[in-house]
């Protein structure tokens, strides 16, 4: 009964607390623990757990980027560091940079996210920081360029161009001997560097040439000599060279620095210093500008600038003769141009003096044409105090800008309109657009104040656009056609593309250059003999004279197909007729018969093909030649004094005594004939080696010659003739 009670009055009391009886309270207090205290442990908590890492960002100077980082857990907080420095106020789970600079490419940004279990620091973020993009160019001049890309006219006084030519025939003197000859290793369209060499005039002057590395598309021979008049078209010469071959064009601008010293200044008037270039035979003398170059005080120093090879130098012309030769217009519109702009920048650089320091710079900058960077730009022409129009202010009516506008509207506009309709004419083109850019430089009109700075940039735009597209046209033309004038062409333009920095281009058009570098070439070579002649003989104690009578007939033919890196190699050619008989009579009537017989039909003859001319001439490029050098080759053996033989023959000799009976017949092993034949080769170059290519002709060639040698008191009588026949391979 009493365990009954007590029990039920546990229940009832548990009852009324769950009811929130006696205290008012709904909560149940926890059992008691540890001595009696009623406080609960704290929760458990996790560190967090970085599930998305902040990621490397790139921004131009003066932008921003946003890194952010994802974390998982309870009660976070950030902090953002660079490159291991906490950033003040970075503490949420994205940090926005402030405006970057070139000090902040490569910074490193992490996040470090802290809660009550610990901490976790994530990845590290690299910021790249790269230079802003450069601003959209001005709004171009009324003309310029149009909406589809094209050059277009620009308004304004202009010079017409071309003028009607009016060149002077000037007749050089050449002072004896050659001053220098060099083989300009050249070829190397990544090198900045110079061939420097000087020559010592007659007259005591010097002229130092720099010769940028590149500046032809091959390596080339050039010899200068010295120039010491060119007739009455000027008072006297100061310095001059002749630079040969004379119509070589160059792909960098050569200088020419003449240096004169003081004591022969003392004898001239600046104002009738002036430069001139003509070509080699001294027709088209013209004025050229003077463009860099100190006054004194030891040595004055006028600098030219030169495109193309031939006569230059320095002379004293009178006020007449500067006119005359302002007048007088050379044949090409480019060296029109460089007249036209003679006077006026000739007369600045005589009004500027210009330290020896700024000269070094500037006399041996080399670029692509001559074109300097913006910074190495001759200044604007600007008023001068002196009033002379010369060096007058560059507006519309100045002579400079007259010049350039009308060169540029007749000549360079023309011409890219004519490449875009024919690729065919798109080099004529590139070369007035480079004139144009060129002597828009050194007149200091296309740096960024220039009359010409957003001209020039659209001209230079569409030469580079130009360029590839020419570029694929002669790869077309290779595939196509073939033949001497695409090889030709398409060594060119990649040597071309490499210079102006266009390898992407360059590497994809040369694998076309096997479609039109193989082909097949075949030879024969036909030749015929006839002589008589008598000489004395000895047998025994007999001595009498002997009569010779030879006849020949040797044909040699073979063919061999060439390919791209062919190189050197032996074609086998074949002895397909060989009827050679020898008849020798003595006074005592025995008689000898001769006939040779050929043992081996076929014999290895060692053909050495080479490359192809592509450095360019005012007239276009080199003529196409073929140039192959074919050897007899066998290997003699070890106890012949022979080096080379092109067949063995073997000799049958019948001889008559002279009381007419037979004597034995003797054999006799000779070697046959030696031949050359040449037809045109080139060196390869080592940078750029193609292998070894032969020019192909269409058609064949033939040479043939006829020569009669007097010989002992009668005559040799012999007639060749070499035939090449090139064709595709079959």
């Amino acid at each position: 009964m009493n365990f009954v009670i007590r029990f039920t009055a546990l229940v009832m009391l548990l009852a009324l607390g769950a009811c929130g009886g006696g205290g008012g309270s709904n909560e149940v207090a926890p059992p008691a623990s540890n001595g009696g205290n009623n406080n609960p442990p704290p929760p458990v908590v996790t560190a967090p757990t970085i599930t998305t890492q902040p990621v490397s960002a790139s921004a131009n100077e003066g932008g921003t980027v946003t890194f952010t980082v994802v974390a998982s857990g309870d009660g976070l907080s950030y902090q953002w560091k660079r490159s291991g420095t906490a950033i003040a106020g970075a503490t949420a789970a994205s940090y926005t940079t402030p405006p970057l600079a070139a000090a902040d490419d490569q910074s490193l940004y992490s996040a470090t996210v802290t809660n009550a279990g610990g901490s976790v620091t994530s990845n590290n973020a690299v910021l790249t920081v790269t230079p802003p993009p450069p601003p959209p160019p001005p709004p171009p001049p009324a003309g310029g360029g149009g909406d589809d890309g094209s050059l277009q006219p620009l308004s304004g006084p202009a010079d017409p161009f071309p003028q009607t030519p009016a060149p002077v025939a000037a007749t050089p003197t050449i002072a004896g001997v050659t001053l220098d000859h060099r083989y300009l290793l050249s070829w190397d369209p990544s090198s900045s560097g110079l061939f420097t060499f000087g020559f010592l005039h007659y007259s005591g002057a010097e002229t130092r040439l720099y010769v940028p590395v590149g500046a032809f598309l091959d390596d080339a021979w050039i010899t200068t000599a010295d120039v010491t008049s060119v007739g009455a078209s000027v008072t006297s010469v100061v310095a001059a060279i002749d630079i040969e071959p004379g119509d070589y064009v160059t792909e960098k601008t050569i200088t020419a620095n003449f240096m004169i010293p003081d004591a022969m200044m003392a004898t001239i008037d600046p104002a009738q210093l002036i430069g001139f270039a003509a070509d080699s035979d001294g027709s088209n003398l013209h004025m050229v500008p003077i463009v860099v170059g100190n006054f004194g005080a030891s040595i004055t120093r006028p600098a030219i600038k030169l495109d193309h090879l031939g006569i230059v130098g320095i002379a004293v012309a009178t006020p007449e003769q500067q006119a005359a030769l302002a007048a007088a217009w050379p044949t090409d519109p480019g060296d029109q141009l460089i007249a036209a702009l003679a006077p006026a920048l000739t007369q600045r650089w005589r009004n500027a003096v210009t330290p020896a320091a700024t000269f070094v710079a500037k006399a041996v900058h080399v670029a692509y044409k001559g074109i300097a960077p913006a910074s190495d730009s001759a200044p604007p022409i600007s008023a001068a105090s002196d009033g002379d129009p010369a060096t007058a202010a560059a507006t519309d009516g100045d002579p400079v800008t007259t010049a350039l506008r009308g060169y540029y509207n007749d000549a360079v506009v023309p011409a890219f309109a004519a490449a875009d309709a024919d690729p065919s004419v798109a080099l004529a083109a590139i070369s007035a657009g480079m004139t144009f850019l060129r002597m828009a430089e050194l007149s200091g009109q296309a740096g960024t104040d220039g009359a010409f700075a957003v001209v020039a940039q659209q001209v230079s735009a569409r030469i580079s656009s130009l360029l590839d597209a020419y570029a694929s046209y002669v790869a077309g033309q290779c595939r196509s056609l073939g033949g001497p004038g695409q090889l030709q062409q398409m060594l060119g333009t990649m040597r071309l593309l490499q210079l102006m920095g266009h390898q992407a281009k360059s590497d994809e058009i040369e694998d076309v250059l096997p479609q039109c570098s193989n082909y097949k070439v075949a030879f024969r070579f036909d030749y015929t003999r006839t002589a008589n002649w008598s000489l004395g003989y000895t047998a025994g104690d007999v001595n009498g004279i002997e009569t010779v009578q030879e006849h020949a007939h040797v044909v040699i033919e073979g063919e061999h197909t060439f390919g791209l890196n062919s190189g050197a190699t032996d074609a086998q050619l074949r002895m397909t007729t060989l009827d050679w008989t020898e008849d020798r009579s003595r006074d005592n009537s025995q008689t000898f018969h001769s006939t040779w017989a050929s043992e081996g039909v076929v014999s290895p003859w060692r053909i050495n093909g080479v490359s192809v001319p592509v450095i360019r001439t005012r007239g276009g490029t080199p003529p196409t030649s073929i140039t192959l050098y074919l050897s007899p080759f066998v290997d003699p053996g070890p106890n012949s004094d022979v080096s080379f033989h092109p067949f063995t023959a073997t000799v049958t000799t019948k001889s008559t005594n002279p009381d007419g009976s037979s004597a034995s017949d003797r054999v006799d092993v000779h070697t046959g004939i030696n031949l050359e034949i040449f037809v045109p080769a080139l060196p390869g170059d080592g940078a750029h080696n193609y292998g070894a290519m032969l020019i192909p002709r269409s058609g064949g060639a033939t040479s043939s010659a006829t020569r009669t040698t007097p010989y002992h008191g009668g005559s040799i009588v012999e007639s060749e003739s070499v035939t090449v026949t090139i064709s595709r391979p079959d």
